[in-house]
């Protein structure tokens, strides 16, 4: 039988607590906080790409560009799947940890 307090509010801050409520917060911050601007991945290439796209106005520059786009997208899209992928393996090991070390068993 587990010893959970029912009482929220005289439960221990213990530091595995703390660094799970401190992980989740650090989470909920980089989900809510706006990601605008320009991608500094290959920003140079794809304004150079652009610019003799709109300069020469060849189908083959536009596909440079189009190019330079998508590798941007792509290596933004392989960083934001790098980060859930970390938060979830860091809320695992967190709520292992609560989960296995957190609970002590009741006495009797």
């Amino acid at each position: 039988m587990l010893n959970v307090n029912p009482n929220f509010a005289s439960m221990k801050l213990t530091p595995i607590r703390v660094i799970l409520g401190l992980a989740v917060l650090v989470e909920l911050a980089w989900f809510l906080s706006p990601h605008m601007g320009a991608n500094p991945y290959r920003r140079l290439e794809r304004q150079e790409a652009f610019l003799a796209w709109k300069r020469l106005g060849t189908p083959e520059a536009k596909a440079v560009y189009e190019t330079e786009c998508a590798r941007a997208d792509s290596h933004e899209t392989l960083i934001d799947f790098l980060f859930i992928g970390g938060f979830m393996t860091l809320n695992c090991v967190l709520g292992f940890a609560v989960w296995k070390y957190d609970f002590r068993k009741a006495p009797g």
